[in-house]
């Protein structure tokens, strides 16, 4: 018998074969409270020793002897412990919540006090001054052949299915990085990873996911108690991410219901080395940290900061509308960095940096995590749907160029010239490397991508569009003509860094990428009419899976090193000739955008977007 004090109590707790489960006094718990149920219940031990007299040393202030203890009580020691410190926990984080104090709202780009927007639950035709709320892709994907096929050559776990949007970020982020021979070990990884997905509401609806992903739960909590090796530190992240977003999601559900805009927190309440460490841990994807080594868990956190950022940069009207604490781009927001464009600028100038450093790299060489992150991220923000980029792109361009402020002219200027911030120190850690998008005299360091880069020509592409299901939307007869004259252009190029492979360039994803890009951008000209330039923005949407599912197809063909390339090969289309992300984050934090009553309150996914 082992004597456990709690500091929430005052009598000492015992552990024994009679004893229950001890209850958990959080709200949300159900991966450690699967995590624990398992241990409790397993046959062989789950820690050593010496770790678990450690462990009870540590947090009891009990010298306890357990050699005479069985296995069973060992293991039940452990989920006792594990249990009673997390209330101790609990207590502590509670108080600390209630100290957070809320920054005001504040806006450092000249109001444009002539454009009008409001995100509405279902647009109204025509209307480029509305968008849609955050989408989950669809529901087409059900019946995609392609797309099946890949989800095979992937080894997606049969009941985890889901659009090729959503599934791509889960598990591209992280593609290179875990390379399985045995498919059961694959799935196992792969469950663990797409516990995530509960961020995106996919844990609450029977229509989104059949099932719902309680027996994932219970199955990641069995492999964490059978494995020894790095896959049970796997399935611990993925369980306790579960509970992490979960939890996430409550406080945003209380903020959305409050209605009171964005709350921006800056650098005068907390410091942009911390903001950066609890930016990229709110991603909800951390279980390749667990696969890969402690020593690589700072080169990774920085990588996996800058793709968060970069994320951020595109979701940051949502953020805004849910009244988000933890919004990266809303901290740079809050330090005035958006009025130079400097975010965007060290974000692009990292990116491209982190692309010439694997470029040189060898062929096949494992990537980090945090890598493999931002590559990935470059096809995610502006094909995943949810943060509808592309449509956005056209209808805030639309609304700039008519807009009589000055503030206008510069938002797309700045786009245009698209300057970038080449990395002092490659090498810096995260908060430093943060500070550098922050600190206003980095501006006179911005340089000219043009000056860095390459401009690749691309084949033609008309072919491998009518291969890929790639369709012309129904658009007006003034517009249709001059559409597909774009979207069918034998000239186009993209710019990116020096040297890249060939079969990068000529690859049918990047060349629906460029074909997409092209769509849009001519919907943003003055020669399109406002409904067919809503039609072209909804149809970027509906094409945007296109490009993930013939990326997810070659995957399988290409090196490791060459498929990131391509990533970032596709994400080009989106710096260039118009840098996407100073449109959007220019437009959302410079116009007083208007979210109508309950689009983004405790429901903001749209399953049939």
């Amino acid at each position: 018998m082992v004597t456990l004090t709690s500091t929430t109590t005052s009598k000492p707790r015992y552990i024994s074969l009679e004893c229950g489960l001890n209850e958990l006094r959080a709200d949300f718990t159900d991966g450690l409270d699967a995590t624990t149920r398992a241990i409790w219940h397993a046959e062989s031990e789950f820690c050593e020793p010496e770790t678990l007299l450690q462990l009870i040393n540590k947090h009891t202030g009990n010298d306890d002897n357990i050699d005479n203890l069985s296995i069973t009580q060992k293991n039940r020691s452990l989920a006792f412990l594990i249990r009673d410190v997390t209330n101790q926990h609990v207590e502590v984080g509670n108080q600390v919540y209630k100290t957070l104090c809320k920054a005001n709202k504040n806006k450092h780009y000249p109001s444009l006090n002539d454009v009008n927007f409001t995100v509405v639950s279902s647009p109204t035709s025509g209307r480029i001054d509305e968008v849609g709320p955050k989408g989950i892709g669809g529901h087409s994907w059900k019946t995609d052949t392609a797309f099946k096929e890949a989800t095979k050559s992937w080894m997606v776990p049969g009941d985890l299915q889901m659009g090729p949007c959503i599934l791509f970020g889960w598990m591209g982020i992280a593609k290179k990085v875990a390379i399985f021979d045995d498919p059961k070990t694959a799935v196992d990884f792969w469950t663990s990873q797409l516990l995530g997905v509960v961020d995106y509401g996919f844990d609450k609806d029977e229509k989104i996911m059949p099932g719902g992903i309680r027996h994932a739960i219970e199955r990641t909590a069995k492999m964490v108690v059978k494995n020894k090796d790095r896959m049970r530190g796997v399935g611990l992240v993925g369980l306790l991410m579960v509970d992490q977003q979960l939890s996430y999601r409550q406080m945003q559900y209380a903020w959305a219901t409050e209605g009171t805009g964005s709350y921006v927190t800056g650098p005068t309440e907390i410091s942009p080395q911390d903001f950066a460490r609890a930016g990229y841990t709110d991603c909800a994807a951390l279980v390749p940290l667990a696969y890969q080594t402690a020593a690589e868990l700072e080169p990774n956190g920085k990588a996996i900061f800058v793709a968060t950022l970069f994320c951020s940069l595109h979701d940051l009207i949502y953020d805004m509308g849910s009244s988000n604490r933890i919004s990266c781009a809303s901290y740079c927001d809050a330090a005035g960095t958006f009025q130079t464009d400097l975010p965007q600028a060290f974000v692009v100038g990292t990116i491209d940096a982190m692309a010439t450093k694997l470029l040189h790299g060898t062929v096949d060489r494992e990537p980090l995590f945090g890598e493999n992150a931002v590559f990935v991220a470059c096809v995610w923000n502006i094909f995943n749907v949810r943060y509808r980029s592309w449509e956005r792109l056209v209808k805030y361009t639309r609304l700039l160029a008519r807009s009589k402020e000055a503030g206008a002219v510069t938002i797309i200027d700045r786009a245009t010239k698209g300057l970038i911030l080449v990395p002092e120190d490659p090498n810096a850690d995260t908060g430093d490397g943060f500070e550098e998008a922050l600190d206003p005299s980095n501006s006179s360091k911005l340089v000219s991508r043009s000056a860095l880069t390459n401009i690749y020509a691309l084949r033609n592409p008309k072919e491998t569009l009518i291969r890929h299901g790639l369709t012309v939307p129904e658009l007006c007869e003034q517009c249709l003509g001059p559409f597909q004259e774009a979207f069918f252009h034998e000239n186009d190029t993209i710019q990116a860094i020096p040297a890249l492979p060939q079969n990068v360039i000529d690859s049918d994803p990047v060349i629906i990428s460029a074909a997409i890009r092209r769509g849009a951008l001519w919907a943003t000209s003055s020669v399109c009419c406002d409904s067919c330039a809503c039609t072209i923005g909804f149809w970027t949407n509906s094409m945007s899976d296109r490009a993930v599912v013939a990326l997810m197809q070659d995957e399988q063909r290409m090196s490791v090193r060459d498929w990131l390339l391509q990533n970032y090969a596709m994400g080009c289309v989106a710096f260039s000739p118009l840098r996407v992300i100073s449109i959007l984050t220019g437009f959302d934090v410079a116009v007083d955008i208007q979210f109508a009553e309950g689009v983004l309150s405790e429901n903001d996914v749209d399953a049939d977007c």
